[in-house]
């Protein structure tokens, strides 16, 4: 090589490193900033029921962006399906199969890179185990005892919390119904109820205590009573 090709080579070298490098004028955005996760987690459904799913960002520091959009998938085959509810995509409703069993789902956010996706747990149980309580579980209408309490129920161990209340015997409900006896239910999906009452027509009530069913809405099978005494 003569001295002229030395020369030549010795300035496309270092040309050739920095273009590689990407000239210095932009860097990939900086990774590890957070986490995406699944929540609730775990969730716990029955068979073929459906769960909402939120996709929340964990940040490390401020640095991080929002997710400008999540994509969705369940890791086992079988696992049943999941749709995005938003446009962004940062809820989901998960449906599950018709088989019980353990299965995981994950959110995928980009910016690719900003956030690690950290998966839910998904247990599909048996309807059999699920079971309603309510919190009092008995109440006293009319006379002089003060305010009728708040009935707040817990259906164990599902994640969907959503409850029907009904009067249990048929001849108190045909009769509550013209307006003496009515079930307030207070916060959304009827998660708390209260009861209402005319204490002039309690007399019209065919006895002196009668119950609420407070039934699950994803299984029907599962319900609690509370009884409710009548003091006229």
């Amino acid at each position: 090589m003569n001295p002229s090709e030395r020369k030549t080579s010795w300035i496309l070298c270092p040309l050739a490193l920095l273009l590689s490098c990407g000239g210095g004028t932009s860097k990939p955005p900086p990774h590890g900033l957070g986490f995406l996760r699944v929540q609730p987690n775990p969730a716990k459904v029955t068979p073929g029921a459906s769960v909402a799913l939120v996709a929340v960002p964990d940040e490390a520091n401020s640095g991080a962006p929002g997710i400008a959009y999540a994509t969705w998938s369940i890791q086992e085959a079988n696992g049943g399906t999941i749709v995005a509810l938003t446009a962004v995509g940062e809820s989901a409703r998960y449906t599950a199969p018709a088989q019980g069993g353990i299965f995981h789902v994950k959110a995928e956010a980009t910016p690719v890179g900003w956030y690690a996706p950290i998966p839910t747990e998904v247990d599909v149980i048996d309807p059999a185990t699920v079971s309603v309580s309510v919190m009092p579980s008995k109440i006293t209408i009319g006379g002089v005892n003060g305010p009728v309490p708040i009935l707040i129920p817990a259906t164990i161990p599902l994640t969907n919390q959503d409850v029907t209340w009904s009067i249990l015997e048929s001849d108190f409900a045909t009769v509550a119904s013209t307006g003496i006896v009515t079930i307030l239910a207070n916060w959304s999906f009827d998660r708390s109820a209260q009861i209402s009452y005319d204490p002039k027509r309690l007399g019209e009530l065919p006895g002196t205590s009668f119950h609420i069913k407070v039934q699950s809405q994803e299984v029907p099978s599962a319900f609690a009573l509370v009884q409710v005494d009548v003091i006229r």
